[in-house]
């Protein structure tokens, strides 16, 4: 005969290694008390697809998403990305009323604005750029002559 207090820690060994696997044992997916899980192979361990990340609505018929293809339609203002060949996602991105959201270009106005004030600017450093060349120029031919003048003085 087993003592009371050896099977008392035999079960208090196995409820512990239990709850350290987190895994509940199941045979539908309401025996499982999260509502992220599902019960896949007699376990608590079906991880539930978060359509809600993907810009999509529940499930039509509630409880848990275990495929891409449970979710449902795109959320309302969000329309699925199209891929190469106009094939549609599974992720869904928001839309405005001139369509799909393209963070990758700039407006045209916006961009031909901004190659214009860059030439102004350029054509302005460079005329700047010019005249002091010649000032600095302009000052050193001074200088000779001044040199010039001075060295005609000395006897």
């Amino acid at each position: 005969m087993i003592p009371t207090s050896t099977m008392l820690w035999v079960y208090l060994v196995g409820l512990l290694l239990h709850l350290v696997s987190g895994l509940e044992e199941c045979q539908i997916d309401s025996d499982c008390f999260s509502s992220d899980v599902y019960c896949l192979d007699g376990y608590c361990d079906g991880h539930c697809i978060p359509c809600k990340n993907f810009l999509r609505q529940p499930p039509y018929l509630g409880g848990c998403a275990k495929n891409k293809e449970d979710c449902g339609s795109c959320i309302p203002g969000a329309a699925p990305e199209e891929h190469v060949g106009l094939q549609h996602a599974f992720r869904c991105e928001m839309i405005h009323e001139s369509g799909p959201i393209d963070c990758g270009l700039i407006p045209q106005w916006l961009a031909w604005t901004a190659i214009i004030v860059a030439s102004v600017l350029f054509i302005w450093v460079v005329f700047r750029l010019i005249r002091r060349i010649r000032r600095i120029h302009r000052t050193k031919k001074s200088n000779k002559d001044h040199v010039a003048i001075l060295q005609q003085m000395l006897p």
